[in-house]
């Protein structure tokens, strides 16, 4: 069985084939995750891990299908997995969305059975909920869900940047080079918001392996899961991306410096604003639906009936 680690960096899964887009020990071939077709023979791989490439595009379960054998359709479900968060990530899949199996699938070129797989594993992760005989939804979060989240967030941060900021190994310093550039090369448009986002949740999660905390980092990880949708929202509009990408670049040269008390206050007020940002969206949403509900026929009020689904004004994507 031939294996395939897509971004795998310095970590690649053991006897797979380790592709990713600069040259690191363990990467087998350096090629661009996002140039088409990837240098193999067609029906060729058997399984692809993704470990690391969460920020993968919408398009590229499609294909990476052409890419695997014809014995590995089951093993699509990491594929479209990541896709399908992706989707969720850059709020092309909307808050209180349904989604629909059958779409999905026509959407990704892959049949509905991946697609429900899928979308189980993403109704463990929080980011999607299953409505009893309703089927899939996108996942919608209450404010005060999102302030416990960003300030338990906040914790974990300010502890992983202290510590990077002491422990981070040139390997890692090299990598938040590798990041930093591929944020500055990106194109404007829709392309480029999403892999921003995917690229962000990389630094955070890069800040708390350079603190060389395993359970430390464990915890990141499981906390950036969450906020991955929520993360679209804070960096929605230009100013706000790039000055994201402002603190992002301040902070890594912090860690550099081993300046770990302004590199703490850095992240304090980076999760913070990010919190603010979001609590604001999300109180100017429950505003507008509550101005929708008071004039809404009583029928539109029933918890039996399906209501809206309003487009919001932050970052507009395909619907489906």
């Amino acid at each position: 069985m031939k294996s395939l680690d897509l971004g795998c960096g310095e970590n690649k899964v053991p006897n797979s084939i380790g592709l990713d887009n600069v040259q690191l020990p363990g990467v087998d071939v350096e090629h661009d995750l996002l140039d088409f077709p990837y240098p193999f023979e067609n029906k060729s791989i058997d399984k692809i891990y993704l470990r690391n490439a969460k920020w993968y595009s919408k398009y590229n379960a499609k294909r990476l299908s052409s890419n695997m054998t014809s014995t590995s359709s089951g093993l699509l479900i990491d594929v479209v997995y990541s896709n399908l968060r992706d989707l969720i990530v850059s709020n092309a899949l909307t808050a209180g969305q349904k989604l629909v199996d059958r779409d999905l699938a026509e959407l990704l070129g892959v049949s509905r059975t991946p697609i429900r797989e899928a979308l189980g594993c993403l109704a463990m992760t929080g980011l999607v909920e299953k409505r009893a005989r309703r089927g899939y939804y996108v996942s919608q979060f209450s404010v005060d869900e999102v302030k416990d989240l960003y300030e338990y967030r906040k914790m974990l941060e300010i502890h992983s940047v202290k510590l990077a900021a002491q422990n981070a190994q040139s390997s890692h310093l090299e990598e938040f080079d590798r990041i930093l550039s591929e944020l500055n090369k990106l194109p404007p448009g829709l392309s480029r918001h999403a892999k921003a986002v995917g690229l962000d949740i990389q630094i955070h999660e890069l800040i708390s392996r350079a603190s060389g905390n395993a359970s430390l980092h464990k915890a990141m990880q499981n906390v950036l899961h969450k906020v991955m949708c929520f993360i679209s929202v804070e960096i929605a509009g230009q100013d706000s991306l790039v000055a994201a990408h402002q603190q992002h670049q301040s902070l890594l040269h912090l860690i550099k410096e081993r300046d770990a008390k302004r590199a703490v206050e850095l992240i304090r007020m980076h999760v913070d604003t990010a919190k603010e940002t979001l609590v604001s969206v999300l109180q100017t949403r429950d505003q507008v639906w509550s101005d929708v509900l008071a004039v809404a026929p009583s029928k539109t009020r029933d918890s039996n009936q399906e209501v809206p689904k309003l487009n919001n004004d932050i970052h507009q994507g395909e619907t489906l």
